[in-house]
Protein backbone atom coordinates (compact mmCIF):
# COMPACT_ATOMS: atom_id res chain seq x y z
CA UNK A 1 0.00 0.00 0.00
CA UNK A 2 2.87 2.40 0.43
CA UNK A 3 4.42 1.43 -2.42
CA UNK A 4 1.20 2.05 -4.49
CA UNK A 5 0.37 5.56 -2.49
CA UNK A 6 3.89 6.68 -3.81
CA UNK A 7 3.20 5.69 -7.62
CA UNK A 8 -0.24 7.18 -7.54
CA UNK A 9 0.84 10.57 -6.17
CA UNK A 10 3.89 11.11 -8.49
CA UNK A 11 1.07 10.02 -11.49
CA UNK A 12 -0.95 13.03 -10.23
CA UNK A 13 1.00 15.57 -9.60
CA UNK A 14 2.66 14.53 -13.54
CA UNK A 15 -0.23 14.67 -15.01
CA UNK A 16 -1.96 17.27 -13.31
CA UNK A 17 -1.78 19.47 -16.30
CA UNK A 18 -4.29 17.44 -18.53
CA UNK A 19 -7.30 19.25 -17.35
CA UNK A 20 -7.88 22.22 -14.69
CA UNK A 21 -11.25 20.42 -14.07
CA UNK A 22 -9.37 17.74 -12.28
CA UNK A 23 -7.51 19.19 -9.77
CA UNK A 24 -9.89 18.67 -7.10
CA UNK A 25 -10.03 14.76 -7.33
CA UNK A 26 -5.86 14.46 -8.29
CA UNK A 27 -5.46 16.73 -5.14
CA UNK A 28 -7.58 14.66 -3.32
CA UNK A 29 -6.21 11.37 -4.37
CA UNK A 30 -2.46 13.21 -3.22
CA UNK A 31 -3.87 13.91 0.31
CA UNK A 32 -5.15 10.66 0.92
CA UNK A 33 -2.55 8.52 -0.30
CA UNK A 34 0.22 10.47 1.60
CA UNK A 35 -1.99 10.16 5.35
CA UNK A 36 -1.58 6.70 4.47
CA UNK A 37 1.67 6.05 3.50
CA UNK A 38 2.60 8.33 6.66
CA UNK A 39 -0.05 6.37 8.61
CA UNK A 40 1.09 2.79 6.98
CA UNK A 41 5.09 3.62 7.56
CA UNK A 42 4.68 4.57 11.07
CA UNK A 43 2.46 1.72 12.18
CA UNK A 44 5.14 -0.80 10.70
CA UNK A 45 7.91 0.57 11.73
CA UNK A 46 6.54 0.77 15.45
CA UNK A 47 4.41 -2.81 15.35
CA UNK A 48 5.26 -4.20 18.09
CA UNK A 49 5.23 -0.88 20.65
CA UNK A 50 2.66 0.74 19.83
CA UNK A 51 -0.27 0.47 22.42
CA UNK A 52 -2.91 3.15 20.91
CA UNK A 53 -5.92 2.31 19.70
CA UNK A 54 -5.53 -0.58 17.21
CA UNK A 55 -6.19 0.36 13.61
CA UNK A 56 -9.50 -1.83 12.10
CA UNK A 57 -8.58 -4.85 9.85
CA UNK A 58 -7.59 -3.29 6.84
CA UNK A 59 -9.14 -5.60 4.41
CA UNK A 60 -12.57 -4.91 6.27
CA UNK A 61 -12.52 -0.77 6.05
CA UNK A 62 -8.88 0.71 4.57
CA UNK A 63 -8.91 -1.77 1.44
CA UNK A 64 -12.36 -0.67 0.31
CA UNK A 65 -11.62 2.73 0.67
CA UNK A 66 -8.53 2.24 -1.20
CA UNK A 67 -10.20 0.03 -3.71
CA UNK A 68 -12.72 3.38 -4.55
CA UNK A 69 -10.46 6.13 -4.96
CA UNK A 70 -7.43 3.88 -6.41
CA UNK A 71 -10.14 3.36 -9.10
CA UNK A 72 -11.91 6.59 -9.14
CA UNK A 73 -8.10 8.14 -10.00
CA UNK A 74 -7.01 5.56 -12.86
CA UNK A 75 -10.59 6.19 -14.12
CA UNK A 76 -10.31 9.94 -13.73
CA UNK A 77 -6.22 9.60 -15.24
CA UNK A 78 -7.55 7.77 -17.95
CA UNK A 79 -10.68 9.84 -19.26
CA UNK A 80 -8.35 13.29 -19.11
CA UNK A 81 -5.23 11.60 -20.64
CA UNK A 82 -7.44 9.92 -24.02
CA UNK A 83 -8.93 13.44 -24.03
CA UNK A 84 -5.59 15.04 -24.18
CA UNK A 85 -4.08 12.95 -26.86
CA UNK A 86 -7.15 12.25 -28.37
CA UNK A 87 -9.63 15.30 -28.52
CA UNK A 88 -11.81 13.64 -30.79
CA UNK A 89 -12.74 10.98 -28.04
CA UNK A 90 -14.57 14.03 -26.25
CA UNK A 91 -17.91 14.15 -27.94
CA UNK A 92 -18.08 10.32 -27.91
CA UNK A 93 -17.80 9.85 -24.53
CA UNK A 94 -20.09 12.48 -23.57
CA UNK A 95 -23.11 11.06 -25.70
CA UNK A 96 -22.34 7.47 -25.51
CA UNK A 97 -21.78 8.00 -21.20
CA UNK A 98 -25.12 6.49 -20.85
CA UNK A 99 -24.98 3.32 -22.10
CA UNK A 100 -21.22 2.87 -21.96
CA UNK A 101 -20.63 3.06 -18.10
CA UNK A 102 -23.35 0.22 -17.36
CA UNK A 103 -21.99 -1.83 -19.99
CA UNK A 104 -18.61 -1.92 -18.59
CA UNK A 105 -19.87 -2.61 -15.40
CA UNK A 106 -22.32 -5.95 -16.98
CA UNK A 107 -18.99 -6.86 -18.49
CA UNK A 108 -17.01 -6.94 -15.51
CA UNK A 109 -19.55 -8.72 -13.51
CA UNK A 110 -20.15 -11.23 -16.20
CA UNK A 111 -16.19 -11.68 -15.70
CA UNK A 112 -15.89 -12.29 -12.31
CA UNK A 113 -19.07 -14.31 -12.42
CA UNK A 114 -16.81 -16.78 -14.82
CA UNK A 115 -14.12 -17.26 -12.71
CA UNK A 116 -13.38 -20.43 -10.95
CA UNK A 117 -14.64 -21.08 -7.63
CA UNK A 118 -11.82 -21.08 -5.05
CA UNK A 119 -11.23 -24.25 -3.84
CA UNK A 120 -9.97 -25.48 -0.24
CA UNK A 121 -7.28 -28.27 -0.22
CA UNK A 122 -8.08 -29.25 3.53
CA UNK A 123 -11.72 -30.33 5.02
CA UNK A 124 -13.70 -28.16 6.32
CA UNK A 125 -15.04 -27.82 9.02
CA UNK A 126 -12.20 -30.11 9.76
CA UNK A 127 -12.56 -33.42 11.73
CA UNK A 128 -10.13 -34.71 13.98
CA UNK A 129 -10.41 -36.40 17.92
CA UNK A 130 -9.12 -32.78 18.88
CA UNK A 131 -12.11 -31.50 17.48
CA UNK A 132 -14.46 -34.02 18.79
CA UNK A 133 -13.29 -34.04 22.36
CA UNK A 134 -14.11 -30.08 21.89
CA UNK A 135 -17.45 -30.35 21.13
CA UNK A 136 -18.69 -29.92 24.66
CA UNK A 137 -16.88 -26.25 24.72
CA UNK A 138 -19.21 -25.07 22.19
CA UNK A 139 -21.49 -21.82 22.89
CA UNK A 140 -23.63 -23.05 20.26
CA UNK A 141 -26.70 -22.80 19.95
CA UNK A 142 -28.45 -20.77 23.01
CA UNK A 143 -28.15 -21.10 26.21
CA UNK A 144 -25.10 -22.98 26.03
CA UNK A 145 -23.64 -23.12 29.17
CA UNK A 146 -19.93 -21.66 29.13
CA UNK A 147 -17.06 -24.54 30.21
CA UNK A 148 -14.12 -22.83 29.60
CA UNK A 149 -11.72 -21.47 26.94
CA UNK A 150 -9.13 -23.77 24.61
CA UNK A 151 -5.61 -22.09 24.89
CA UNK A 152 -3.51 -22.68 21.32
CA UNK A 153 -0.03 -22.66 21.41
CA UNK A 154 1.57 -23.75 18.34
CA UNK A 155 4.95 -22.92 16.63
CA UNK A 156 6.83 -23.66 20.19
CA UNK A 157 10.38 -25.38 17.95
CA UNK A 158 10.31 -22.69 15.58
CA UNK A 159 13.51 -20.46 16.01
CA UNK A 160 13.39 -17.15 18.18
CA UNK A 161 12.61 -13.93 17.94
CA UNK A 162 9.48 -14.39 14.63
CA UNK A 163 6.82 -11.90 13.65
CA UNK A 164 2.78 -13.29 12.58
CA UNK A 165 3.46 -13.92 9.34
CA UNK A 166 6.20 -16.67 9.90
CA UNK A 167 3.90 -18.13 12.82
CA UNK A 168 1.11 -17.87 10.20
CA UNK A 169 3.25 -19.81 7.85
CA UNK A 170 3.78 -22.71 9.97
CA UNK A 171 -0.12 -22.79 11.28
CA UNK A 172 -0.95 -23.58 6.74
CA UNK A 173 1.69 -26.10 6.88
CA UNK A 174 -0.38 -27.85 10.30
CA UNK A 175 -3.75 -26.94 7.85
CA UNK A 176 -1.77 -28.94 5.05
CA UNK A 177 -1.16 -32.05 7.10
CA UNK A 178 -4.26 -32.13 9.85
CA UNK A 179 -6.89 -29.81 7.80
CA UNK A 180 -6.63 -27.62 10.61
CA UNK A 181 -4.74 -25.17 12.20
CA UNK A 182 -6.90 -25.65 15.68
CA UNK A 183 -7.85 -21.59 15.78
CA UNK A 184 -10.29 -20.09 13.18
CA UNK A 185 -10.94 -23.49 10.95
CA UNK A 186 -12.27 -25.43 13.71
CA UNK A 187 -12.47 -23.95 17.07
CA UNK A 188 -14.11 -20.40 15.97
CA UNK A 189 -16.03 -22.19 13.11
CA UNK A 190 -17.61 -24.13 15.80
CA UNK A 191 -18.34 -21.62 18.46
CA UNK A 192 -15.57 -22.87 20.65
CA UNK A 193 -14.50 -19.62 23.15
CA UNK A 194 -10.56 -19.14 22.52
CA UNK A 195 -7.78 -16.54 23.97
CA UNK A 196 -8.24 -13.94 21.22
CA UNK A 197 -5.35 -13.62 18.76
CA UNK A 198 -6.33 -11.27 16.54
CA UNK A 199 -9.39 -9.22 15.95
CA UNK A 200 -10.05 -5.11 15.61
CA UNK A 201 -11.12 -4.56 18.95
CA UNK A 202 -8.21 -5.88 20.93
CA UNK A 203 -7.85 -3.55 23.73
CA UNK A 204 -4.66 -2.00 25.06
CA UNK A 205 -5.35 -3.73 27.87
CA UNK A 206 -5.10 -6.92 26.38
CA UNK A 207 -2.25 -6.18 24.72
CA UNK A 208 -0.71 -5.11 27.46
CA UNK A 209 -1.35 -8.28 29.52
CA UNK A 210 -0.43 -10.50 27.04
CA UNK A 211 2.91 -9.48 26.26
CA UNK A 212 3.58 -8.87 29.89
CA UNK A 213 2.84 -13.08 29.86
CA UNK A 214 2.21 -15.08 27.06
CA UNK A 215 4.98 -13.33 24.22
CA UNK A 216 8.06 -15.30 23.98
CA UNK A 217 11.68 -13.27 24.26
CA UNK A 218 12.13 -11.37 20.91
CA UNK A 219 8.91 -12.22 18.97
CA UNK A 220 7.15 -9.39 17.36
CA UNK A 221 3.69 -8.96 17.83
CA UNK A 222 1.20 -6.56 15.94
CA UNK A 223 -1.06 -4.15 17.78
CA UNK A 224 -3.99 -6.04 17.10
CA UNK A 225 -2.23 -9.53 16.07
CA UNK A 226 -0.80 -11.08 19.02
CA UNK A 227 2.17 -14.05 18.67
CA UNK A 228 1.90 -15.89 21.93
CA UNK A 229 4.73 -18.53 22.47
CA UNK A 230 5.06 -18.84 26.35
CA UNK A 231 2.87 -20.64 28.52
CA UNK A 232 2.06 -18.94 32.32
CA UNK A 233 -0.16 -21.61 33.53
CA UNK A 234 -1.43 -19.54 36.39
CA UNK A 235 -2.60 -16.36 34.26
CA UNK A 236 -4.04 -18.92 31.89
CA UNK A 237 -6.15 -20.43 34.58
CA UNK A 238 -7.11 -17.18 36.17
CA UNK A 239 -8.66 -16.16 32.18
CA UNK A 240 -10.75 -19.64 32.32
CA UNK A 241 -8.47 -21.63 29.97
CA UNK A 242 -9.12 -25.11 30.98
CA UNK A 243 -8.06 -27.15 27.63
CA UNK A 244 -4.46 -26.14 25.87
CA UNK A 245 -3.40 -27.02 22.25
CA UNK A 246 0.00 -27.47 21.14
CA UNK A 247 2.86 -28.69 19.23
CA UNK A 248 5.26 -29.66 22.25
CA UNK A 249 4.87 -31.80 25.06
CA UNK A 250 3.68 -29.84 28.55
CA UNK A 251 5.08 -32.43 30.92
CA UNK A 252 3.81 -30.86 34.09
CA UNK A 253 -0.09 -31.58 33.01
CA UNK A 254 0.24 -35.36 32.99
CA UNK A 255 -0.71 -37.23 30.26
CA UNK A 256 -2.09 -35.60 27.32
CA UNK A 257 -6.26 -36.36 26.44
CA UNK A 258 -5.62 -36.64 22.32
CA UNK A 259 -2.44 -36.43 20.62
CA UNK A 260 -1.98 -36.65 16.69
CA UNK A 261 0.29 -38.04 14.73
CA UNK A 262 0.96 -36.80 11.12
CA UNK A 263 4.70 -37.37 9.40
CA UNK A 264 6.72 -37.63 12.74
CA UNK A 265 5.24 -34.51 14.02
CA UNK A 266 2.64 -34.09 17.29
CA UNK A 267 -0.20 -32.01 18.22
CA UNK A 268 -1.39 -32.29 22.25
CA UNK A 269 -4.45 -31.32 23.63
CA UNK A 270 -3.82 -31.22 27.23
CA UNK A 271 -6.37 -31.03 30.45
CA UNK A 272 -5.71 -27.59 32.73
CA UNK A 273 -7.13 -28.28 36.34
CA UNK A 274 -8.92 -25.98 38.49
CA UNK A 275 -9.09 -23.02 36.16
CA UNK A 276 -11.33 -19.93 36.78
CA UNK A 277 -14.68 -21.01 34.83
CA UNK A 278 -17.18 -19.81 36.08
CA UNK A 279 -15.70 -17.15 38.45
CA UNK A 280 -14.31 -16.81 42.03
CA UNK A 281 -16.17 -15.75 45.12
CA UNK A 282 -14.90 -13.54 47.67
CA UNK A 283 -16.60 -12.09 50.82
CA UNK A 284 -14.74 -8.69 50.37
CA UNK A 285 -13.31 -6.41 47.40
CA UNK A 286 -10.18 -6.56 48.97
CA UNK A 287 -9.78 -10.58 49.27
CA UNK A 288 -10.75 -10.23 45.76
CA UNK A 289 -7.97 -8.22 44.86
CA UNK A 290 -4.90 -9.61 46.58
CA UNK A 291 -6.16 -12.67 45.98
CA UNK A 292 -3.50 -14.83 43.78
CA UNK A 293 -4.52 -18.18 41.89
CA UNK A 294 -3.79 -21.06 43.64
CA UNK A 295 -5.14 -24.61 42.85
CA UNK A 296 -6.17 -25.50 46.62
CA UNK A 297 -8.36 -22.24 46.53
CA UNK A 298 -10.51 -23.25 43.29
CA UNK A 299 -10.63 -27.35 45.06
CA UNK A 300 -12.16 -26.14 48.24
CA UNK A 301 -15.22 -23.62 46.31
CA UNK A 302 -18.05 -25.70 46.78
CA UNK A 303 -20.58 -23.87 45.13
CA UNK A 304 -19.72 -21.33 41.46
CA UNK A 305 -21.95 -19.46 39.52
CA UNK A 306 -23.21 -20.32 35.86
CA UNK A 307 -21.90 -18.85 32.63
CA UNK A 308 -24.25 -19.29 30.05
CA UNK A 309 -24.70 -17.57 26.34
CA UNK A 310 -27.50 -15.92 25.70
CA UNK A 311 -28.21 -13.98 22.65
CA UNK A 312 -25.06 -12.18 21.47
CA UNK A 313 -23.82 -11.81 25.51
CA UNK A 314 -23.56 -13.65 28.18
CA UNK A 315 -25.83 -14.44 31.66
CA UNK A 316 -23.83 -14.86 34.94
CA UNK A 317 -26.73 -16.67 37.65
CA UNK A 318 -25.67 -17.30 41.54
CA UNK A 319 -27.94 -17.87 44.32
CA UNK A 320 -26.70 -16.19 47.29
CA UNK A 321 -27.68 -14.87 50.75
CA UNK A 322 -26.02 -11.31 51.39
CA UNK A 323 -23.19 -9.15 49.87
CA UNK A 324 -20.41 -10.95 47.71
CA UNK A 325 -17.57 -9.95 44.96
CA UNK A 326 -16.95 -12.47 41.89
CA UNK A 327 -14.25 -12.29 39.84
CA UNK A 328 -15.13 -13.28 35.98
CA UNK A 329 -12.83 -14.61 33.49
CA UNK A 330 -13.72 -11.69 31.48
CA UNK A 331 -12.06 -8.61 30.33
CA UNK A 332 -13.54 -5.45 31.63
CA UNK A 333 -14.39 -2.68 29.36
CA UNK A 334 -16.25 1.01 29.45
CA UNK A 335 -18.56 -0.56 26.13
CA UNK A 336 -19.69 -3.50 28.45
CA UNK A 337 -23.42 -3.50 28.72
CA UNK A 338 -25.02 -5.06 32.16
CA UNK A 339 -28.32 -5.41 33.06
CA UNK A 340 -29.94 -7.07 35.93
CA UNK A 341 -32.83 -7.04 38.15
CA UNK A 342 -30.70 -6.56 41.33
CA UNK A 343 -28.43 -3.93 42.64
CA UNK A 344 -25.16 -4.73 40.83
CA UNK A 345 -21.40 -2.93 40.38
CA UNK A 346 -19.12 -3.63 37.91
CA UNK A 347 -15.47 -2.63 38.26
CA UNK A 348 -12.07 -3.62 36.93
CA UNK A 349 -10.49 -6.20 39.00
CA UNK A 350 -6.77 -7.31 38.53
CA UNK A 351 -6.06 -4.22 36.00
CA UNK A 352 -7.82 -6.40 33.06
CA UNK A 353 -10.88 -8.61 34.33
CA UNK A 354 -14.28 -8.32 35.74
CA UNK A 355 -15.35 -8.01 39.20
CA UNK A 356 -18.62 -7.92 40.41
CA UNK A 357 -20.17 -6.60 43.76
CA UNK A 358 -23.90 -7.96 43.96
CA UNK A 359 -26.17 -8.74 47.14
CA UNK A 360 -28.73 -11.95 47.58
CA UNK A 361 -29.42 -13.52 44.04
CA UNK A 362 -27.24 -12.78 41.05
CA UNK A 363 -28.45 -13.04 37.20
CA UNK A 364 -26.42 -10.39 35.45
CA UNK A 365 -26.91 -10.43 31.56
CA UNK A 366 -23.41 -8.60 29.97
CA UNK A 367 -23.07 -7.70 26.49
CA UNK A 368 -20.82 -5.67 24.22
CA UNK A 369 -21.72 -3.13 22.51
CA UNK A 370 -20.37 -0.53 20.68
CA UNK A 371 -20.60 1.95 18.06
CA UNK A 372 -21.20 5.34 15.68
CA UNK A 373 -24.13 6.03 17.64
CA UNK A 374 -24.12 3.39 20.61
CA UNK A 375 -21.33 3.73 23.19
CA UNK A 376 -19.14 5.50 20.52
CA UNK A 377 -16.21 6.91 23.39
CA UNK A 378 -16.25 3.89 25.35
CA UNK A 379 -12.79 2.24 23.40
CA UNK A 380 -11.14 5.93 23.60
CA UNK A 381 -12.08 5.22 27.60
CA UNK A 382 -10.38 2.04 27.93
CA UNK A 383 -7.36 3.72 26.80
CA UNK A 384 -7.06 6.29 28.57
CA UNK A 385 -7.56 4.16 32.23
CA UNK A 386 -5.06 2.64 30.91
CA UNK A 387 -2.72 5.64 30.38
CA UNK A 388 -3.93 6.69 33.80
CA UNK A 389 -2.82 3.46 35.14
CA UNK A 390 0.08 3.58 34.12
CA UNK A 391 1.15 6.90 35.39
CA UNK A 392 -0.25 5.91 38.49
CA UNK A 393 2.15 2.74 38.70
Amino acid sequence: LIILSIIICVAALKYMRFSKKLLVPYWTVIVFYSFLSILGSYFYLNRSSFIGPPPIYSEFSVLPLVGILTGSFFITFCHSALLYYIPALSNFLLRSSTWLVPACIFMLLLHTYNLPTATRSWEFPPKNQIQTSLTEFSIYPENSEFKGRVATFTGMKLPPSISHPELQEYNYSLLKKYGDDFRHSGLWFNGIPTLSEYNPVISVWNYALNKKYFFATGDLSYRNILVKRRINFDQLRLLGVSRIVTDTELTSLGQPIVTLKRDGQRIYLYRLENSNISGILFNTRKELESFFLTNSVLKDSAASPKITRVGSGLRIEFKNIGERYLLLPLEFSRCIHSKSQNKVEIFRAQEFLIGVKFENNLSLDLDFRYGIFTNSYCKIQDYLDFRKFNKIN
